[in-house]
Parts: C-alpha cells; structure tokens; sequence
C-alpha cells in the first residue's frame, strides 16, 4: 500500500510541477505583450502630446514677432510726442492680451532695463500698469540673455512658478517668458518684447491627453527636477528651498542615465517602463528669417509605468485564462486527492496517535527539564493551583506536592508589595477580546526568602457562558536580565550627573540620525526651557531651530567633518535659545569610537561667544561708518568703489561716480557754529537717502564732501540723478539756516579707468561746478 501512495504523491507532484511551469510560461508571455503594447501606447500618446507642446510654441512665437513688429513701439523713439506713441502702442498690446487670453504679462523693455510699457492680463481684465509703477528689470535673467540675442531670434526662459518680492505667488502660477528683440525701422535694436506665458494650460492639455493612460506623465526639466510628478508633494519641489531634494534623478537614476543622453526613445528597466522626449521650440518664418531659440532650459516629458503596474496588468490578463486550466486541474487532483486520502486513511490515523503521544512525551520532558515553569490555577479566593511543573522546585525551591494540596496558592508566593499590580491585572481579563496576554514583571518570594523577577505569559479559559474559571501561565525567571537593566540605569544616572555639573551645554548626539542620546542641564536650560528634550530630537532641531542638518562653507556641520576625518572639530555656529534669541556657540565636537573603531556617537559642547561676536560686529561698524551721518566713512567707500568697478567690467554693465560738496560751508559753521552745521550736514544726507536708487551707494568723503556709486548708471542717468538732487537741496529750508545749495560733479566709468583716475576725473568736474558759480552740475565723460 505504502508502494502505491508513494507512486500516486510522485504523480501528484508531477502534475503540480508541470502545472506550475505552465503557469509560469504563460504569465511570462503574457508580461512580454503587455509591455510592448504599453510601450506601444506611451510612444503614441508621447508623440501627440509632444506635437502638441511644439504646435503651442509655435503660436507664441508667431504672437511675439507680430508684436515685435508692431509699428508704434518700433517707432516709440522716433516720436515726436512720446507719451502719445506709448499710450497707442500700449493699447495695441493690451487688445492683444484681451482676445489671446493666454499672457500673464506683455512688456516693452528698453536697452537700458527699464519696462516701458507694461500690461497685466490680471485673471481676465487686462489693464496698463501706471508710468510711476513700471520698474528696473536690468539685473533679470529674462532681459539679461533676450537683448543679447539678434533681431526675429526668441529667448525662452525655463518652466517655473511666478515670484513675487523674492517669495512663490500662492495660489501657484506656472510660467515660461518668451523674449525677442525689438529694432526702430533702421534696424537699431531698441529694447526687447517680453510676454509671460501662463503654462497652466499646457499642463491641463498634458493632463487631459494621458486622462486615459495606466501609467503616470511627469514633466521635468533638463536638470531632472519636477514639474509634474507621480507623487503629488514633489511637483515643484525645486522652487521651495525648504523642501526635501528628491528629483527624478534620484528616484530612478538607471533610468536618468538614458534619459540625459538621448533626446528622445524609451527605456525598460527595473524599475519600470519609461517612454520620453524632448519639445522644441524651433521654428521657421520665412526661408530667409531664422527663428532662433534661445532656451535656458528644455523640457522632458516622460511617461511612465512601473513595474507593478505591468506585472497587475499581466497577473489580470492571466486571470482570464486561468479558470479553464485551473478546472482540468482542480478536477485532476480531485481524483487523486480522494484516492490517496481512502488508501491512506487508517494508517494516517495510526501516525497520528503515535505522534500525539509522542508529542505529549517531549513536551512534559522539555518543561519538566527547562527552565519554563507551567502553572494552572483557578479563578477563585487566594488563586488555588491545579497543576504546576515539577521543575518549580528547582526555580522556587517549593515541592509541587505543596500547591497540589493547597498549602500554598499562586498568592501566597506573590512579593506583597506586588499583589495589587498581579490583582489588578487579572481582573482587567474581564474585558479582553484576546484569550492571551502578557503580564507586567513582577517579584516571588522563594522558599529561602529571595526575591525573583517573573515574567509571565498568561492564557485564559472561561466556560461556555463566557466568564473566566482558570489561568493557564508559562513563567521564567527574568532575575538576572532586570538586575543588569538597574545596572545600566544606575550607569545612566551617573553619566547625565557628570554631564549636569559641566557649565557649558553638552550633547551625545548619534551619528546615523543625529538624534540625541544624552543632554546636560545647561543645554535644556538654554534650548528648552529647564524642560525634558523629547524623545528622538534631532541636534538641529534642538538648537538651529530647523528640520535639515548644517551643510555648505559658511555652515559646516561637524559631525559630517568628523565622519571624513575621525578628528575633533571646532566651528562657531549661530544658535537659537528657547525664547528665540539669538546665541553664537563655539561648537566642539568630539568623536566616540565603538569596539569596531568606527565612529558611533559625538560629544558636543557649545560655548556661548555671542558677547566676543557681538563686540566684533560693532567695531567692524565702527570702523566703516561716519560717526556724524551714520554712512559708509572713506575707508568704506574706497573697498565698494573697487567692489563695483570689478562688477561692472565683469558684467559689462555701466558705472558712475557722481561727487557733492555744500556750498559755502565754511560760512555756515562762522556764522552759526559748527553744531548748526552739522545739522546741515544731516539734513543734507537725509535728502540725498531720500531721492536716490536703493542700489546706490552713499558715502562721506571728507569734511562736506560726498561720493554718490550708480551702479547700472551711465552719464546721462548720472548726470540726471545728480541735478535732481541739487534741486532738492536747493528747495529744502534747513534749521537755522534757511536755504543751502550744493554743486556736483559726476561722470562714467571708461574702459581704462582705474579707481584714482575716476575720483580724479569726478573731482575736476565738481571743481568745474564750483569755478562756474557753483549750485549746479558739471558731467566731464
């Protein structure tokens, strides 16, 4: 009979076997068309939704160029009545934004920086910005890379989120700038056109082409960061710097790699499927006009399936196929399940009894020999025993023969002190779902009167009313384990007493997480408040404040120095107190080596300098500022003067100096005293920080002269600045004194000039105003 099982278990397993591979190979051709076809599907969406993108492009640089052509702004300089050709140009442009319904901002920018002409599409009420509010945009990247380019070529800027003073306008505003140059008939190019293209809408177009697709459509740019992720919270992420630095790069690096070596194509790896490529804004106008495309950056469009996708998909289509196979097998092994089970019937029967006593045998031997002890007792008075292993005499030194007769009950052995926390919890049993649970440690008293720690493990039985009549337990003796675990603690206690007597804050931090493991009283003190640091707490959370470690040259971290050199390291670092005041330390940290020599933890001591710092700060302004008018003193002057000449000559922007001295001062100081004149001196200051640009740079030069740096500025705007604020002082009444003029000099920074000939040059102009009868201007190029 056994013969004939055995045949039958061999054929059985056979057929499983062969099932199995049957399975397998289906599922694996079944894998391989799914991905093809899924290949097939996002290489189809991919290209439309790329024709799309281009057609898009295509229609803004059309609009650009016949805005670019518009005849009153080409002709704006050649106006007679220029506030007249800015009113008609503007109303052209803002037509335009009304019927195309798709431009944030259309602007005319001149040569210099400065908007001329700017129309807000305003959520669908297009208006004209006032003169007085149009600004400077000669230091934006828009205008810095366009009115370089060459006429009819079109800058496009990268896809990001519109700013708004330094911060993301909420709610967001996607946004790509197109720029093309703008020339006056003659062909001299005389500013640049600039519309914001509100890129809302080729992001809901993406949205809507792949509504229908199983994967997921990201946008990227060419650094590889979000626009359009597979998770939510990661769009844009690159425009918060607060945000965590995940990108695509980082989620599927294989897939990266060629992706940021191929314009276009498809890539199948571990990670899944990836179809993408590469818009392009290039067009043509005409056979003899190029349009050009002067991008910063590219888009990347990438569909993408993951693996699991594929492999659901594939395990669905398998699905289909598997109730027919699986009928011929169900009944196949139907068959041979019930003749295998009616000859092996008895003799499994047999087996089993055999095994049930022997199992019997090895367990009452494995408790009865182990240190486990069992122990049932009912659910009455005192806690009575009905059984308890042999082996309690070895662990308690009582003789089971002793619980069996009632002489000792499981109270009778429980330390009094811990009677109440075992009662308590055996009548919370009353409202457990479970029929199991583990109780607190707890102490016996043995025989010869010591104390053991027990830990238990407690199984209740209740009838079949439900209420509990016995306790079913394994005990063991957990004595030596909480005798270490108060070592340990009293370690502990000892260690965070040395650390409480040291004046300075003191950190054992991990290295791994950079969580704190210990902290002294001063540190809580100055970061908590005298209060517990919370569990988990991270070192730049407790004392910068913020939720990333230190990083970067002006902000060091050292436990990263430390990780590279296995060295101590020192580094003075700015600090937060509990009250948010402002501490500067002088970190120290020191490394901690375990058995290994590798570096586990960091002890860090922060002392306080902010004093020494503070006191640093005052005299380096001390030294650069004019005690008098609280502005840059000559010292200072001379290091911006030189800061800004290497600017500008590394720019390739302009440069002026303008020079200004008080008209008769020395009258002023004989006839009313020199604390009227100073006074004078004030106020003077006071105008001119009143009617300058903020880029501009004010400075004494010596007794009632002043030097005025105009970055940005070339002789004409110089010249400009300068007889306004002539006229200003002019108009002013000063205390005691009354009317007080000014004379200026200024000219432009010249190819070869170095910081002397400039003042020199500067100098002589001023002289000029003076010689010629002074309160006036004199520009000298």
């Amino acid at each position: 009979m056994m013969k004939l099982t055995h045949q039958y278990l061999l054929g059985f397993g056979l057929l499983a076997v062969i099932f199995g591979l049957v399975i397998l190979g289906i599922w694996h051709q079944l894998y391989n068309s799914q991905q093809q076809a899924l290949l097939t599907q996002s290489g189809l969406l991919l290209n439309r939704q790329i024709t799309r993108f281009e057609l898009a492009f295509k229609e803004i640089h059309s609009d650009l160029l016949y805005l670019a052509n518009i005849s009153h702004i080409r002709n704006l300089h050649r106006e007679s009545d220029q506030a007249h050709a800015i009113v008609s140009a503007s109303q052209e442009l803002l037509n335009f934004s009304a019927k195309k319904k798709r431009y944030d901002q259309i602007r005319f920018i001149d040569n210099h920086g400065m908007e001329r002409i700017r129309i807000n599409y305003n959520g669908g009420a297009p208006e004209t910005v006032p003169l007085e509010s149009l600004q400077s945009k000669a230091h934006r990247y828009y205008f810095t890379k366009s009115i370089g380019i060459l006429p009819n070529q079109i800058y496009t800027s990268r896809f990001d989120l519109n700013m708004e003073h330094g911060e993301v306008e909420v709610p967001l505003k996607p946004m790509i700038r197109f720029a093309t140059p703008v020339t006056d008939p003659t062909g001299e190019k005389i500013g640049v056109l600039v519309v914001n293209y509100l890129g809302r809408e080729l992001l809901s177009d993406l949205e809507e082409n792949v509504s229908g697709f199983e994967g997921h459509a990201l946008l990227l740019n060419e650094q590889g960061d979000y626009i359009i992720s597979h998770i939510k919270e990661l769009a844009w992420n690159f425009m918060f710097p607060n945000q965590p630095e995940i990108d695509f790069q980082a989620d599927f690096p294989d897939a990266w790699l060629h992706i940021n070596a191929k314009s276009s194509g498809q890539y199948v790896g571990p990670e899944g499927l990836f179809s993408f490529a590469r818009p392009t804004s290039h067009d043509r106008i005409t056979s003899s006009d190029t349009l050009s495309d002067q991008s910063d950056h590219l888009f990347i469009l990438v569909h993408y399936i993951a693996e699991n996708q594929l492999q659901q998909r594939t395990d669905r289509k398998l699905q289909e196929l598997l109730p027919a196979v699986a009928l011929f097998a169900l009944v196949l092994a139907i068959a041979i399940g019930f003749l295998l089970w009616n000859r092996s019937k008895q003799k499994y029967s047999e087996q089993q009894i055999l095994q049930l006593h022997q199992a019997i045998s090895d367990e009452r031997d494995l408790f009865v020999g182990g240190p486990t002890t069992i122990i049932r007792w009912r659910y009455a008075f005192g806690w009575p025993v009905d059984y308890i292993s042999a082996n309690v005499e070895t662990l308690l030194g009582y003789p089971a023969a002793r619980f069996f007769s009632g002489e000792l009950t499981l109270s009778s052995i429980i330390a009094p002190d811990f009677l109440q926390q075992v009662a308590d919890e055996t009548e919370k049993t009353r409202d457990l779902t479970s029929s199991w649970f583990e109780r607190t440690p707890y102490q016996v008293v043995t025989a010869s009167g010591e104390r053991l720690w027990i830990q238990d493990t407690t199984t209740i039985i209740r009838d079949r009313q439900g209420r509990t009549t016995h306790f079913f337990a394994y005990i063991n003796d957990i004595t030596p384990l909480k005798r270490a675990e108060e070592r340990l603690i009293r370690s502990h206690n000892y260690i965070q007493k040395i650390l409480d007597t040291i004046a300075d804050p003191t950190l054992v931090i991990n290295i791994n997480d950079y969580s704190l493991q210990l902290s002294n009283q001063s540190a809580r003190d100055i970061y908590c408040g005298g209060n517990e640091i919370p569990a988990g707490t991270t070192c730049f959370r407790l004392s910068h404040k913020r939720d990333t470690p230190c990083k970067g040259t002006h902000d060091p971290c050292p436990i990263e120095e430390i990780r590279e050199t296995g060295q101590a390291y020192s580094v003075i670092h700015k600090h937060f107190s509990n009250d948010g005041n402002v501490i500067y330390a002088e970190v120290r940290a020191t490394p901690v080596f375990d058995e290994n020599g590798q570096v586990s933890q960091i002890i860090e001591s922060h002392r306080d300098i902010t004093h020494h710092v503070e006191m640093q700060n005052q005299l380096k302004q001390l030294a650069e500022t004019d005690r008098l008018t609280n502005i840059y003193n000559r010292m200072k002057f001379d290091d911006a003067l030189d800061e800004q000449i290497r600017w500008a000559r590394e720019t390739n922007n302009p440069l002026s100096l303008i020079m200004f001295d008080i008209d008769h001062f020395k009258k002023v100081n004989d006839t009313f005293g020199h604390d009227i004149g100073d006074e004078v001196l004030k106020q003077t200051v006071s105008i001119v920080q009143r009617h300058i640009r903020k880029s501009d740079i004010l400075a004494r030069w010596g007794g009632e002269e002043f030097m005025i740096i105009t970055p940005l500025a070339d002789a004409d705007v110089s010249r400009n600045i300068a007889e306004n604020l002539r006229m200003w002082i002019s108009d002013h009444s000063f205390t005691a004194v009354g009317r007080v003029t000014a004379s200026f000099g200024t000219t432009a920074l010249a190819t070869t000039d170095t910081a002397e000939t400039l003042i020199k040059r500067v100098d002589a102009a001023l002289y000029t105003s003076k010689q010629n009868g002074r309160n006036q201007t004199t520009l000298i190029d």
